[in-house]
């Protein structure tokens, strides 16, 4: 702190009146002499001169020690007796200013900004010690976040006083804090381009470097420019490098640049590599949420199905409330045909989404129940001779560690004839991602039914895409027939299933060509099938099969009131070029326990 000259002024002024009041009392050398003579004559009685030097020396020793308001008292005791004495009426006019600018400063202290700018505002230009007034109230001024009015004050001070460089630092920090908290009410407002603008100079002077930089970090990843963000947090990590905040700030950047990686990689088509740059930013535990999400999907996909599960399983622990979340790992428990634990994850969900996870599996809810019936029928009329067109049919199917096991009975009326059929399926999973499927039926009745039948499958899953291969031998009363088919199902998007495939028959020369998406709504899920092709039919029960151009449409809707209960319907058309036209709908009803 530099003294202004004034001030050095008022301690000479009180050492000249001091001295002039020495000289007025006893002009001459005679005179003192006298004073000391009778003042040596007369022991323990003081001369008025000696007792006014005393006081003033005193006061003077009050001034330097801080004591202002004794050495006020002093001088105005002083003056009193000397009403006349300009010298001493000047300096109870300085101490009086000097005490006001401690009050100043004890105002400042205790942190009333109002009553400090009163008491030393008036003394800036016209106290005795105007460079320590200026700072006070310059301080009192940013007390009270008035900076503009604070910055203009230091400028004009070191303007005055051009030898003490911390005057125009400070009017540089001012203005560095004006235009950052302009920044971050524009950040605050959403408006991060003016916030980037505002902030971008300042930290490039390197004024307050530590809050500007973290107002142009927070600009530049709000505008995803994630890379620039990314070289100042480095900047401020070398900086400022034991502070917690900016190094965990700089890991979550860069587990968000490698997150953006994994995400593009995945919709390349390249889930490996997603799953190689979302990993390390899971297993740090930075930005779990996406980082678990990303991993999941990326497993899922490679056909990992069990590393998928285990990490949806745990993000969704870290995160309860998400309700898509917590579906994911009953729906790979269910892929993955791991019954026991896929019925206790289902469990656990709340009802919105056990009705989720029944419309996204449709017929693999089964491995999230053991048993299941399922009461079915049909009514439909057909054209040309083929008669009442009816059917009814029961299916039990009961899932365990091996597998399930599917029987069922059905009754059917047609060609004015009446059939029975029994059948029975086996599914059993072959690791995390192939299932097994065997079939046969058979018929009693020499009828339009399949005497007897045999099917053999196989489903691969990749992610979320499904393969699908199977062969149907069909024994018919004179003839038989064997049927291929190959085809595919995928997700196609979050709430859209799409199934495609094509059935061929090498005995009869036949084909259809099969799409089948469904989709889930707020009410259940929807499905529909078309198949189009060349196929081998007849009317009734005998004769040779005649090859036909046909088609089959079919729409219809599954509604889950419950988890455990599902009614389904839908209409179809079957259509056979030459042979009839038959429409209908069919009906079932499933409780699952």
């Amino acid at each position: 702190m530099h003294h202004a000259p004034e001030l050095q002024r008022g301690h000479r002024l009180v050492a000249a009146v001091a001295l002039a009041c020495s000289a007025l009392a006893c002009p001459t050398q005679a005179c003192q002499a006298a004073a000391h003579a009778a003042s040596a004559a007369q022991p323990g009685a003081p001369t008025q001169q000696t007792r006014q030097a005393d006081e003033l020396a005193r006061a003077r020793n009050a001034v330097a020690a801080g004591r202002l308001e004794l050495a006020l008292r002093i001088y105005e005791s002083q003056a009193k007796r000397h009403p006349r004495d300009q010298e001493l009426a000047a300096l109870v006019q300085h101490t009086r200013a000097l005490r006001q600018l401690q009050q100043a400063q004890q105002a400042l202290q205790r942190g009333d900004a109002a009553d400090a700018l009163r008491l030393a505002g008036p003394q800036v230009h016209g106290g005795p010690d105007p460079y320590r007034a200026g700072l006070i109230a310059a301080r009192a001024l940013q007390a009270q976040h008035r900076l503009g009015a604070a910055a203009r004050l230091y400028r004009e001070l070191a303007a005055r006083y051009p030898g003490d460089p911390e005057l125009a630092a400070q009017a540089r920090e001012l203005d560095a804090t004006r235009q950052l908290d302009r920044a971050d009410a524009a950040l605050r407002a959403g408006d991060a381009i003016a916030a980037l603008r505002l902030a971008q100079p300042v930290y490039a002077s390197g004024a307050d470097t530590y809050r500007a930089g973290w107002l142009l970090v927070h600009a530049l990843l709000a505008n995803h420019w994630k890379q620039r963000a990314l070289r100042v947090l480095r900047s401020l990590a070398e900086r400022y490098a034991h502070d917690a905040e900016i190094a965990r700030e700089l890991r979550s950047v860069h587990a968000d640049i490698a997150l953006d990686h994994a995400d593009a990689a995945l919709r390349a088509g390249d889930a490996r590599q997603a799953a190689a740059l979302a990993q390390p930013v899971y297993d740090a535990g930075d930005d779990p949420y996406r980082a678990g999400w990303l991993l999941g999907r990326a497993l899922e996909q490679s056909g990992e199905l069990a590393g998928a599960e285990a990490v949806f399983a745990q993000t969704a622990r870290r995160y309860p409330k998400d309700a898509e979340l917590g579906l994911q790992p009953v729906l790979l428990l269910a892929r993955m045909h791991d019954s026991p634990r896929a019925h206790q994850a289902f469990a656990a969900l709340p009802a919105t989404g056990q009705s989720a996870a029944l419309r996204e599996l449709g017929d693999a809810a089964r491995w999230l129940y053991p048993n299941s019936i399922t009461v079915g029928a049909t009514l439909a009329s057909s054209s040309g001779a083929v008669g009442g067109d009816d059917a009814a049919g029961l299916l039990y199917s009961h899932t365990g560690s091996r597998g399930t096991l599917a029987l069922g009975i059905e009754h059917a009326h047609r060609f004015g004839r009446q059939a029975e059929s029994v059948g029975v399926d086996y599914y059993r999973g072959l690791g995390d991602a192939c299932e097994l499927h065997l079939g046969a039926s058979a018929s009693p009745e020499s009828s339009f039914l399949a005497s007897r039948s045999l099917t053999a499958g196989l489903t691969r899953y990749v992610g979320r895409v499904g393969v699908d291969a199977s062969v149907r031998w069909l024994q018919f009363t004179d003839s038989s027939a064997t049927v291929l088919y190959g085809g595919v199902s995928w997700q196609a998007l979050a709430a859209l299933h799409m199934r495609a495939g094509l059935y061929v028959s090498p005995t009869s020369g036949t084909y259809a060509v099969l799409l089948a998406p469904s989709w889930r709504d707020p009410w259940g899920a929807s499905f529909a099938s078309l198949s189009v092709g060349n196929e081998a039919d007849q009317i009734g029960v005998q004769g040779a099969l005649q090859r036909v151009a046909s088609h089959t449409l079919r729409i219809g809707h599954t509604w889950t009131p419950r988890p455990d209960l599902a009614f389904t319907a839908d209409a179809f058309r079957e259509y056979r070029s030459g042979l009839y036209d038959r429409t209908g709908i069919d009906l079932s009803l499933t409780r699952r326990w």
